[in-house]
């Protein structure tokens, strides 16, 4: 974190910032299946597996 606010600093950019709460990406069709099929194994929505699986990696509670 600190890292990030240093680069914002040195660029002169203000590191916070309102957030939709959406995003687009763009994956490859055998990981986007890949992706679903693990979500629909688990019994949840690609994108309720997706906020677990970011959050999880964020430290995100």
């Amino acid at each position: 974190m600190q890292a990030f606010l240093d680069v914002c600093q040195e660029q002169g950019i203000s590191p916070y910032q309102s957030y939709s709460g959406k995003f687009v990406t763009r994956l490859p069709k055998e990981l986007h299946q890949k992706i679903a099929e693990t979500a629909t194994a688990k019994g949840i929505s690609l994108n309720q597996w997706i906020n677990e699986t970011l959050s999880r990696e964020v430290g995100f509670a």
